[in-house]
């Protein structure tokens, strides 16, 4: 047996996941950057604030659109937490407990030590886990609650319903694939009839009340957000997305442990369309990260228990795949310090001071254009919203709403219009009051040129003025004429 003791062995990994998860914030604090790690936290932070003065609410305040409730935003809310903490540290702590609940989930199983282990390294060592739990979102909640019920499940206890209920309140995509691992084990085994009922019932109900209750839209979640290879595999540049290595190791994995035995090609089938799946919903791949973790320790385990002819070549295969393993990790990591400066949150933070934008009526009243928006590409909406406390045109929620495919061919116009007048038509008719720049909009993500549709207005027209200027972030804000 590779490990003498279980116990020292998986205190050890827990270890030393905290060390990898906690080393953004302490790179983070060292830097003396005072941001959090990614977008997604801005966004899920405002909401928190949003439901701490309010109690259950069915409105984004500051967007003016709907909100589905999640119930990670009304438990941390109610917590007593402070914000700061919970998003800095909240994360890191819910995903070593996710670590030691799938630790439980595989004994659970009866897995064979070396499996679970290999198990748990790689799934710690994915990005898509590291990139959850570096981040304040509801993940944090859901994943540890989707464990601890399966784990329940899997040992006979009827509390495993009240757990995988749960996930119904925070992410459609924990229930989901609940149910497909219930029914797979009912059908593959024959056995825990009356617990695995019981499971899909209360799924069933909290489904249900989440749709005529809190007029959840479970619909959004099926709602592709980004597809492509370059939204899919890291290699390509996706940031929720796998490493080829994972997926080739789950899959060589799988296909041994299935071995061609009919009773196990359900399961096989099942597995291969999951994976489908969270090609086109990422909400999906944290729960799919586990099983082809959990086929890839197999892959390993296979790897290093068989005999090898060349001795050497066995040890260089392996540390090439924890080499590849360690690398994916640290993009990711490395991704998570660097994605958000302080000096971009700085910059945004000036529009909130900047005034608000008025225009002269056809009878010569100053009246206000409307509520202030921001225009800027959607990865950085969640940031404007948070640290300038004014709406963003589109952020990374607008997909789901119907009006998102108007709104980015608008945006799109807006970008590349090279006749004055039919921009500011479109800035007053959008209620536009802002623009912000970065860096990658101007070097590929938007614009090409230096002098480019909007960028030759915000430059040289006087309808435009300067909020914020550095070589990096830019921000104009619109002044209509007679103002």
């Amino acid at each position: 047996m590779m490990f003498n003791d279980e116990k020292r062995t998986i205190i050890l990994l827990l270890i030393v996941a905290l060390l990898v998860l906690a080393s953004p914030v302490i790179i983070k604090w060292a830097l003396n950057q005072n941001t959090y790690l990614s977008e997604d936290t801005y966004y899920n932070v405002r909401m928190v604030e949003q439901m701490k003065e309010k109690d259950i609410q069915h409105q984004d305040l500051l967007q003016e659109r709907k909100y589905d409730f999640n119930l990670f935003h009304y438990l941390v809310a109610k917590s007593g937490i402070g914000i700061d903490f919970a998003a800095k540290y909240l994360p890191i702590i819910f995903g070593i407990l996710s670590l030691f609940l799938v630790y439980l989930l595989l004994k659970s199983i009866n897995l064979g030590q070396n499996d679970i282990f290999f198990s748990i390294i790689i799934l710690a060592t994915t990005p898509i886990f590291l990139f959850k739990f570096t981040t304040f979102s509801p993940d944090i909640i859901g994943f540890p609650l989707f464990l601890l019920g399966l784990v329940l499940f899997f040992r006979g206890y009827y509390a495993s319903i009240f757990f995988l209920g749960a996930t119904a309140f925070i992410n459609i995509m924990y229930p989901f694939i609940a149910l497909v691992i219930i029914a797979g084990d009912y059908f593959t085994r024959r056995k825990k009839l009356w617990i695995s009922v019981a499971n899909v019932a209360a799924i069933v109900i909290t489904l249900v009340a989440g749709i005529f209750l809190l007029n959840i839209n479970y619909l959004a979640a099926f709602i592709p957000v980004k597809l492509g290879l370059n939204g899919f595999l890291i290699e390509f540049g996706a940031i929720k997305g796998f490493a080829i290595a994972m997926i080739g190791l789950a899959i060589i994995g799988l296909f041994s442990w299935w071995n061609k035995e009919i009773s196990k090609t359900p399961v096989l089938v099942t597995i291969i369309l999951l994976l489908v799946v969270s090609f086109f919903f990422d909400s999906s791949r944290l729960q799919i990260a586990l099983l082809l973790a959990l086929f890839a320790g197999f892959s390993i385990s296979y790897l290093a228990n068989r005999e090898w002819e060349i001795v050497q070549l066995k040890s260089v295969t392996l540390l090439l795949i924890l080499c590849i393993l360690v690398f994916s990790a640290v993009l990711m990591l490395n991704y998570q310090v660097k994605n958000i400066q302080e000096q971009k949150m700085t910059a945004i933070s000036y529009i909130s001071s900047a005034g608000v934008t008025s225009a002269v009526d056809i009878a010569g009243n100053i009246t206000s254009i409307g509520s202030d928006t921001v225009l800027s590409v959607e990865r950085n909406g969640f940031l404007i919203e948070y640290a300038a406390k004014k709406k963003a045109y589109l952020d990374d929620n607008s997909y789901m709403f119907s009006d998102y495919l108007a709104k980015k061919k608008i945006a799109e116009k807006i970008y590349y219009s090279r006749n004055l007048q039919e921009l500011e038509t479109m800035l007053k008719s959008e209620k536009i009051n802002y623009i912000f720049v970065d860096g990658e909009m101007r070097t590929g993500e938007v614009w090409n040129g230096r002098y480019e549709g909007l960028l030759f207005f915000l430059e040289n027209s006087d309808r435009f003025t300067k909020v914020f200027y550095d070589d990096s972030v830019q921000i104009y804000r619109y002044v209509p004429e007679g103002t």
